[in-house]
């Protein structure tokens, strides 16, 4: 008894959940299933499931787009854009009867809310949401990533703030009663591209402050947000592309190619649908790799 009041020692079941998925977080390796379980199959093959690509006009996001519309997944694929007119591709992926395009800009509220409502107008739930928005730097007049602090403007950093993190907390926001919506489904997945260079605990080259720390702030809201979601059965992944020949990095392409492995947008795409498709309720919150390994925040 304290103050006139009996205090029980069996902790709450949202106590024990949050100790479960601190105890996951706390270990330094996660093993991701060996193949697909049986929870993902349902969620591929189920007719009336429906999947959101955020930044499918191009790249890792369009890739994603294609392989979902394929055999892979058999539900209805909305597809988000800021401006889907200007990628041919696109429009032609739109022509698909399981597609459906819609325009929105992730660092506006009011343009992810009527996402939202759009969506929600024709499917009172999500199965998948794939955030592949993001930005780099060093084309179409966007300062390249800075290697070094002399050269960190306070107007490029809020900018890559914005896609990089306030985007993919609207998204959540959002989204989010979407993605809890039917408890008896299997669990539904919000995954979000975030890049290695992200990590806190990985950075032993430093450079690319913008890029850098709008990731780290990226991991943060998508952990944040894992251990809200984790009751309602929702998901959350950060997930690393790998180094991929697209718009965005091909401005350091040439120099990339001399250190890493380099996939086309399909490959890259392949590989993290693979990764989700693994993911379990204990993953949750966690950052994983293109080849499954887990990376410390």
């Amino acid at each position: 008894f304290v103050y006139g009041m009996r205090l029980s020692l069996r902790p709450s079941l949202r106590q024990m959940r949050l100790a479960a998925l601190s105890s996951v977080c706390r270990s330094s390796v996660r093993c991701l299933l060996t193949v697909p379980g049986t929870e993902s199959r349902l969620r591929n093959e189920a007719h009336d499931g429906v999947a959101v690509v955020v930044g499918g006009s191009r790249g890792v996001g369009l890739a994603m787009s294609s392989i979902l519309l394929s055999e892979r997944y058999h539900g209805h694929v909305f597809v988000i854009s800021r401006s889907p007119a200007d990628s041919a591709e696109l429009c032609a992926l739109a022509k698909h009867c399981r597609c459906t395009i819609v325009q929105a800009d992730i660092t506006d509220e009011d343009s992810v809310e009527a996402a939202a409502v759009t969506i929600k107008q024709q499917s009172k739930h999500v199965d998948l949401l794939l955030n592949t928005a993001g930005i780099l730097g060093g084309s179409k007049g966007k300062p390249s990533p800075e290697r070094s602090l002399r050269l960190v403007t306070p107007e490029w950093m809020v900018e890559s703030f914005m896609l990089h993190a306030v985007g993919p907390t609207l998204l959540l926001k959002h989204f989010a009663p979407l993605l809890s919506a039917r408890q008896q489904r299997p669990p539904a997945i919000f995954a979000s591209l975030s890049a290695r260079v992200g990590s806190i605990g990985d950075n032993r080259l430093g450079g690319w402050h913008s890029y850098r720390v709008s990731k780290a702030a990226h991991n943060q809201a998508l952990r944040t947000a894992s251990v809200e979601l984790l009751p309602k059965r929702v998901i959350v992944l950060a997930l690393h592309p790998g180094t991929v020949d697209t718009e965005l990095s091909a401005p350091f392409m040439q120099s990339a190619s001399k250190r890493y492995k380099i996939f086309s947008a399909e490959e890259s795409a392949t590989h993290l649908l693979d990764v989700v498709d693994r993911a379990t309720l204990d993953d949750s919150g966690r950052f994983f790799a293109w080849d499954k390994t887990n990376i410390p925040f």
